[in-house]
């Protein structure tokens, strides 16, 4: 029985990776992990916690975003690389962006008008702002409303699009020296932020105290497109390397919520060590297909739901954003409101997010 079920998901998703033409392995098992952290996270919120203790499962939600910059920045400028070199050191702009609307906008839109109709019927005061910088993708620059403040990552991602495509028609000498600037300025406006406090609009800093995330997944784009054969290195199949990086991510982390002088040296350097041992990972899962966490990450239902994460992204919010330890708009049971997030998930990709997903294919150099 178990291996009929095994045998019809993976059946299932492998239908699913084709529909969206993912050829790059273990991708959305990283996802996966990514988007259960975050999960967990704002489950373990709708609990009554301590200050401490939220502080420190929020640094765990933080990883999970930092994981998705990662996997962002090297995806789309592997694939940029990769339309660069099949037109002749051409990008078709226009097409990038359509294709970035259509894989983006449609759900987070849907969300928006949902909780727009939710805060009317049941009174919940959330400013007219807050709209307009989620449905401007600035949301990152000025952080309110109870339900839309989780857009601030998207809103850095698109941000990150904006520009990007652009420099990626530049040579590649300049696309890497331009990553490396913004790598290096990163830390610099966390530390601005941090110990002076200047007005972010100066900085820049609701874009680039992230940027760096992106940008170290862009290098690993980069070098693996242009040194496919890296990822052959014995270097990416030592176990011990692995577990390492794996340790060092999470040893971070705790040093982020610790509320020391430690805290502030991991608050300027540890976003780029967590990002750069997520490289690491990401090649070794995609080079070693031969051991058991390539079979994890690659299992039907980790890649089923890495292909969800964005859904449960965008509706998670919705019925897992607690105050004083209690859910908001669904003050069901834990347990319950996690079970919601991915029927709304599953329903809003099946019924919504794939139609605009065929449709993009259309855009598809």
């Amino acid at each position: 029985m178990s291996q009929r079920w095994n045998s019809i998901l993976a059946s299932f998703s492998n239908k699913i990776s084709q529909s969206l033409n993912k050829p790059i392995p273990s991708l959305d098992g990283l996802r996966a992990i990514s988007i259960l952290l975050v999960i967990s996270v704002h489950a373990a919120n709708g609990m009554p916690l301590s200050d401490a203790a939220r502080h420190f499962l929020s640094t765990y939600s933080r990883l999970g975003v930092t994981i998705f910059f990662v996997i962002s920045g090297f995806l789309i400028t592997t694939l940029l690389l990769k339309e660069k070199d099949n037109r002749n050191g051409v990008i078709d702009i226009k097409k990038f962006y359509v294709r970035r609307f259509l894989r983006i906008f449609p759900v987070f839109y849907l969300y928006i008008f949902v909780v727009f109709i939710l805060s009317r019927i049941y009174h919940i005061h959330i400013p007219s702002s807050a709209f307009w910088h989620a449905i401007t993708y600035t949301t990152n620059y000025a952080l309110g409303g109870w339900f839309l403040g989780h857009a601030w990552s998207l809103a850095v991602e698109e941000q990150f699009y904006l520009f990007w495509p652009w420099v990626i028609r530049l040579s590649d000498r300049k696309i890497f020296f331009m990553a490396l600037a913004i790598i290096f300025y990163a830390p610099v406006v966390r530390a601005i932020k941090y110990f002076w406090n200047w007005p972010d609009i100066y900085t820049l800093a609701p874009f680039f105290q992230f940027a760096d995330s992106l940008m170290i997944g862009s290098v690993l784009g980069i070098i693996l497109h242009r040194c496919p054969d890296l990822s052959l290195h014995n270097l990416f199949k030592n176990r011990w390397l692995r577990w390492g990086c794996v340790l060092a991510v999470i040893v971070i982390a705790v040093l982020e919520s610790d509320l020391s002088k430690w805290s502030r040296i991991v608050l300027l350097f540890g976003r780029p060590i967590i990002s750069a041992c997520v490289s690491f990972l990401i090649v070794s899962v995609i080079a070693v297909k031969d051991d058991r966490c390539f079979r994890f990450l690659n299992h039907p239902i980790m890649v089923y739901i890495g292909v969800l994460s964005y859904s449960i992204y965008i509706w998670q919010e919705l019925f897992l954003f607690s105050q004083d330890g209690r859910f908001s708009f669904f003050p069901f049971p834990m347990v319950v409101n996690v079970f919601l997030t991915f029927v709304a998930a599953v329903i809003s990709y099946h019924l919504w997010e794939r139609y605009f997903l065929e449709c993009k294919k259309r855009f598809v150099n």
